[in-house]
């Protein structure tokens, strides 16, 4: 959808221009679901958006912005003939009137598409959705009905943003639709005046007490509730009176109540729209990550994380988020059991030195491994299982190349098991070929390599706090890398050298000072001979992480690469590490 909003209190009519250019009125895309599945990718999380756009450049415009943020659009269709949904902002009346009647998603045909085939691939995916797409058309109700049935069919978790418009139809419609399937859901989240509707349709006393009638009516529907409360007031903020926005959360489980209310965050929106889709994203990249060693879900933990999100989103002016993973995982510790207040913006910056204090631990970390496995796999599931075993195995850091498939999958998954398990192994990415590709796994490696020296690589690692550890194949090179300020250098096809050119070079004056990885074609019995030759770290690929890594499950040689990893190659590569861990 597109959103029509006048952006200040001002005369719309600018001096400088026709008197029908409305200067100040903002357009952006927008649309929750679409919210949701951008401020997922920009966490770094694999994000897909289903849905219908017009042919012709307002569905690019569309189409764009989601491209931009990584997300997958792969199965959004295009309509002739049609228009994208429209809502305009009446800030007077502070509410938003939709004009969807020629859309493309008010266009579609009974059972349009095959979600069922959509999900099957999905490992332990998850589905969200709103009460606004089901409320356009009779049809869109029908393949809203259809995605929440493929949903529960192939186990994916469901998400659901009651969100009623009452301009689209009435609370007891949409109750309606949503009550059948409440089976489906893993939450339903509502909004106060929602909340309120729904204990007087069920016969649920709504008073003073909000939380009671949330848990109450939690107790009668047997389905997870969550709602976000916001106040507002007024402080001084550099000599000027500003209004400021508390907002917590508050859930319900197995007839308990959770909230963040204790612990509340303290922001200054710029934008009143987007806030409720980045909480929607929160509460998901939360339940997906946060591990909890008894049967109790850490739920403060998860609704702290889609507060601070949802605040974050709303220092920018735009339904979408532009929240990254950093930025997220910086602001949770910098408030942790306390109150979150991101009112002045400078504490939300790492500072110059802490970025350096931390890329250094990765320096020393990287020496203290000795050696990097590298993964370089067709086989998405193999790549993460193989990385868990290595990691248990007692590698020091790991090296997942971005040429494998569903790298971002692969990479968070791995995250997730060394965060869980509290395994002390760094994390990094290989074959990084330009600077685009360092923001797509922003937050989720601490070291980035590269087998050459991109532009502005470790320029772009650093704004991200990566430890860029760039290629090089001379002496020249070698040198080069260190003027731009890396800290560590990649000498790749090490096949190009031996370990004693490496030492002749190093024993060059400030050549010395390098800090090299040796790759490519080094072997478990002759990776000392590096280490001795100067060397502060070596990389070992399909020789020491299994050969099966190269193939597909359905190659020939997959079988008998396997069998030989089980039976020899595991064991060797267990034996490296602990041999390395002794010295």
């Amino acid at each position: 959808m597109l959103r029509i909003a006048p952006k200040t209190e001002e005369d719309y009519f600018s001096t400088n221009t026709k008197p029908s250019a409305l200067s100040n009125t903002l357009l952006t895309v927008g649309g929750d679901e679409l919210n949701v599945a951008i401020a997922l990718s920009r966490l770094n999380v694999p994000s897909q958006w289903v849905s219908i756009l017009p042919t012709g450049r307002l569905g690019d415009i569309v189409m764009r912005s989601a491209e931009l943020a990584h997300v997958d659009m792969s199965k959004v269709q295009r309509m002739d003939n049609s228009d994208v949904g429209l809502f305009f902002v009446i800030p007077e009346a502070k509410r938003v009137e939709y004009q969807r009647r020629n859309s493309a998603w008010a266009a579609q045909g009974p059972h349009h598409f095959d979600f069922s085939s959509l999900f099957a691939p999905l490992r332990k995916g998850w589905l969200h959705v709103t009460g606004i797409s089901p409320m356009t058309t009779p049809n869109a109700a029908l393949n809203w009905a259809d995605a929440l049935e493929a949903a529960q069919k192939h186990n994916l978790r469901v998400s659901m943003d009651f969100n009623h418009r009452p301009q689209l139809g009435t609370l007891e419609k949409l109750w309606e639709i949503t009550k059948a399937h409440l089976g489906k859901l893993d939450i339903l989240i509502l909004s106060l005046e929602s909340l309120k509707g729904l204990c007087g349709l069920e016969g649920v006393e709504f008073g003073d007490d909000i939380k009671g009638a949330l848990l109450l009516l939690h107790n009668k529907l047997k389905v997870r509730l969550a709602y976000c409360d916001k106040k507002r007031y007024f402080k001084e903020i550099e000599g000027k009176d500003t209004e400021v926005q508390v907002r917590f959360s508050v859930i319900t489980d197995n007839s308990q109540l959770y909230s963040t209310e204790e612990y509340p965050v303290h922001h200054i929106p710029k934008d009143e729209c987007g806030g409720g889709s980045a909480w929607a994203a929160g509460y998901i990249l939360g339940r997906n990550e946060f591990q909890s060693s008894s049967e109790q879900i850490p739920w403060k933990a998860i609704l702290r994380r889609a507060d601070l999100l949802a605040a974050l989103c709303q220092e920018s002016v735009g339904d979408h988020s532009t929240v990254t993973r950093n930025e997220l995982l910086h602001c949770e510790k910098m408030f942790v059991d306390s109150i979150a207040d991101i009112t002045n913006p400078n504490l939300l910056k790492t500072t110059k030195e802490e970025k350096v204090a931390d890329l250094k631990d990765v320096v020393v970390g990287l020496c203290d491994a000795k050696i990097i496995p590298i993964l370089r796999a067709k086989n998405t599931q193999l790549t993460i299982e193989r990385s868990i075993q290595l990691i248990e195995m007692g590698c020091g850091a790991l090296e997942i190349t971005m040429d494998t498939p569903d790298i971002l999958n692969v990479l968070q998954k791995t995250k997730q098991y060394i965060d869980s398990s509290k395994k002390k192994c760094l994390l990094g990415v290989g074959t990084i070929l330009h600077k685009d590709q360092v923001q797509q796994v922003a937050g989720l490696v601490q070291f980035a390599i590269s087998p050459i020296f991109p532009k502005d690589f470790v320029t772009e690692c650093k704004k991200y706090n990566i430890l860029a550890i760039p290629g090089a194949s001379s002496p020249q090179e070698l040198w080069n890398t260190k003027l731009e300020g890396a800290q560590v250098v990649k000498l790749f096809p090490s096949q190009l050298w031996t370990p004693g050119a490496l030492k002749e070079v190093l024993n060059v004056g400030p050549l010395g000072e390098l800090k090299v990885m040796a790759t490519g074609g080094i072997t478990p019995e002759k990776y000392q001979e590096w280490l001795s030759a100067g060397a502060v770290v070596v990389g070992m690929g399909s020789r020491l992480c299994g050969g099966d890594l190269k193939y597909n499950e359905t190659d020939p040689e997959y079988a008998k690469e396997h069998l030989h990893w089980t039976n020899q190659g595991a064991k060797l590569a267990a034996d490296l590490f602990a041999k390395v861990k002794s010295q």
